[in-house]
């Protein structure tokens, strides 16, 4: 009997993506794909401005295609999300939810009835005599919560869970990367259109997130910084814009590169954890499709860089044609050229299944 995921919901600020996954005997496909432009002025610094706009989107998207049902894994926008690790010594469920309470009231930045929180184990360690939980909180503003929550229901679908995209980025990199034997940590680098998530893992755990205010649509202002008073292009066009080529993409690859670098030293200087140097970096979102940026921002970092795309591993069923929802004709994506664009909605997917 086959087995069918939830809806993997990724709101992005130029596309909305959605992946669904069907498992048959063990083995994972992709049962649908579907991908639709952002309405303009829906979301503006990651708020929801028209909430109408995103829901008639969504629910065209929903409509579009026989989904297997309406139940979605989203993740919130970025730049709201906050995070903290605690190290805490082994308590009972019971205790620990009360003790990450009493943590969650001191590090938060809000009122805990303000927020939305959750926290989840990310490794057990050995300390000497003692053993060390390391724990990772993620807490939302309420407001930002109910607002992605009332929009998805608006639209037909039942938000089954919100995540933090960190998590299902480290999913769709143990989906589409096999867990490396030797030591060391890799970088995810999801190069999106207003921003860029990055996300350290070593030996398929958790180790370090940060966000970055650095998408595609900074790429080309910083080319050419005479642009700095013209509107900056979208993300759909970074890719194909011709001032992003030869010597200006090298200075927009050098320019992400060393914002890059900075979490990366902040990281080696802060964590206590073995996995010190990032050892090979993978490269997804929408700037992954920008012809050469992959080979450049690799030098740029000094580390191996390639694509990551965990859809080209899929075995893809014969409906999963990637149509993208317009108004005009439906057409189809390559799935190679494509799939690093979903590489978040796929991690959602996969919530709850052993990958």
């Amino acid at each position: 009997m086959a087995g069918y995921s939830c809806i993997g919901l990724d709101i992005g600020s130029n596309l909305i993506k959605l992946v669904q996954l069907k498992r048959v005997r063990g083995r994972v496909s992709l049962y649908r794909c579907a991908a639709a432009p952002m309405p303009k002025g829906t979301m503006q610094g990651g708020v929801i401005s028209d909430p109408e706009a995103l829901a008639g989107a969504l629910a065209r998207l929903r409509l579009a295609q026989p989904w297997h049902w309406n139940r979605v894994i989203l993740a919130p926008a970025p730049r709201h999300l906050i995070l903290r690790r605690l190290s805490l010594p082994p308590f009972t469920s019971r205790e620990m939810g009360r003790a990450i309470r009493w943590e969650a009231e001191k590090l938060l930045p809000m009122p805990l009835d303000q927020a939305v929180y959750d926290y989840a184990l990310i490794e057990k360690r050995a300390l000497r005599e003692t053993t060390a939980c390391d724990y990772l909180v993620a807490a939302l503003p309420r407001a930002v919560v109910d607002s992605y929550t009332a929009v998805v229901s608006r639209a037909g679908f039942y938000p089954e869970a919100i995540e933090p995209a960190p998590f299902a980025l480290q999913r769709s990199l143990l989906f589409g990367v096999a867990p490396p034997e030797e030591p060391g940590a890799v970088l995810v680098i999801n190069l999106g259109a207003a921003g860029t998530d990055l996300l350290i893992a070593a030996r398929g755990r958790y180790r370090f997130y940060r966000y970055l205010n650095f998408g595609t649509s900074h790429l080309s202002l910083a080319a050419a910084p005479g642009l700095a008073g013209e509107a900056a292009p979208k993300s759909d066009e970074a890719s194909s814009n011709p001032a992003l080529t030869g010597d200006s993409l090298q200075k927009a690859a050098a320019a992400l590169a060393r914002q890059i670098n900075r979490s990366l030293e902040y990281y080696a200087y802060e964590t206590d954890y073995p996995e010190v140097n990032c050892r090979a970096a993978f490269l997804c979102g929408g700037g992954a499709a920008i012809p050469g940026l992959e080979e450049l921002l690799g030098r740029e970092l000094g580390l191996a860089t390639r694509r990551l795309n965990p859809l080209g591993k899929l075995q893809s069923c014969r409906r999963a044609t990637l149509p993208v929802a317009k108004a005009e004709p439906e057409c189809t994506m390559n799935v190679d050229a494509e799939g690093p664009l979903f590489c978040l909605a796929l991690g959602l997917a996969l919530r709850g299944w052993r990958i």
